[in-house]
């Protein structure tokens, strides 16, 4: 299986993707946003795409010398989203807009190992794939290592039970998990590498549709879940 396919795999929506000219990705992927970010790299055309982190970069890299993504273009299309807390719609501005070799389009956010499960970004995500879908397009939401949302769905039933077992407990003492909690878990299991245990935790989070872990958005390192009486709307993943 070809390094192309198993990014395409990676991403929601396949089954209903449409496929487009490069004339429509170019009409479809401009918009007003402003890019951000001090890395600045060539793509296709002669155009300029600015990154973020070097995470983006390495994403950057894989989808083109993959032989995935024809044209490439990132934090320029509007993409409304109601932020939890908010009535409002904001404007989203995916990381990635992506036209493959094979004439489908492609919207992408990375995101760090904790900030896959904050509510904000599961919000963002939530309205992308909404998006997405209702216009024929892969989705994808990855974390800086390239695991994407669904690694994260099926993480917990694949790993250490003992963690598994110990994160419910501190949650259930402590009525929510926060970082002190993180630092707890870490010096339980030593052997472990610190950034799989990120990882399970935050795929705990962003599992359970009754944990909110929203005072933690201004920064990708908090994490600050606690339990709410019923399911978030952006937690439901179908």
């Amino acid at each position: 299986m070809s390094k192309a396919t198993l990014i395409k795999l990676s991403l929601w929506g396949g089954a209903n993707a449409r496929t487009y000219s490069l004339t429509q990705f170019e009409a479809i992927a401009q918009g007003n946003g402003v890019p951000t970010g001090q890395l600045v790299y060539e793509v296709d055309g002669g155009h300029t795409l600015t990154l973020n982190d070097l995470a983006e970069t390495s994403f950057l890299a894989k989808i083109t010398s993959t032989g995935f993504a024809k044209a490439i273009r990132g934090q320029t299309k509007a993409v409304p989203y109601i932020k939890p807390w908010a009535n409002n719609p904001s404007p989203y501005y995916p990381d990635f807009i992506i036209y493959t070799y094979e004439g489908q389009i492609a919207f992408v956010e990375l995101k760090s190992i904790l900030g896959m499960c904050q509510d904000e970004n599961l919000a963002k995500f939530s309205y992308l794939y909404a998006y997405c879908r209702k216009n024929g397009f892969l989705c994808g939401f990855f974390d800086s290592e390239g695991f994407s949302i669904a690694d994260y769905l099926a993480l917990p039933e694949k790993e250490d039970p003992a963690i598994v077992a110990s994160f419910y407990r501190k949650l259930a003492d402590l009525g929510g998990f926060n970082n002190a909690a993180l630092d707890g878990l870490l010096k339980e299991f030593p052997k472990r590498k610190p950034h799989e245990i990120r990882r399970l935790v935050s795929a705990l989070v962003l599992a359970d549709p009754t944990l909110s872990n929203r005072y933690c958005h201004d920064s990708p390192y908090l994490l600050n879940a606690v339990s709410v009486p019923s399911a978030l709307p952006f937690k439901v993943f179908a």
